[in-house]
């Protein structure tokens, strides 16, 4: 997830069990940093949304559930990076 992180994009219901994440830009530079084996380099990535549910009155033994909706991701091969050395940061 980007740094610039704002608490709009935060929607926390705790009693209904219930966090929500909405509008989140990927940190690619970092992302990029598990791409190093792969011949694709990631130049975009947003995600529309990420809720998570937890039981409050099974919180020890029930299931959590998160689900993520609108990932929006573009990727690029490596050999068409117009500068090989963006990466070298990642």
């Amino acid at each position: 997830m980007n740094k610039d992180f704002n608490l709009d994009q935060l929607d926390v219901e705790l009693t209904n069990g219930l966090l929500q994440l909405q509008d989140l830009a990927l940190d690619v530079n970092h992302l990029n940093g598990f791409l190093i084996d792969f011949p694709v380099a990631l130049i975009y990535g947003n995600v529309d949304k990420i809720q998570m549910r937890f039981p409050w009155s099974n919180l020890w033994t029930g299931s959590c559930e998160i689900t993520v909706s609108g990932l929006q991701i573009g990727l690029i091969p490596l050999s068409d990076l117009p500068d090989p050395g963006m990466l070298a940061n990642t």
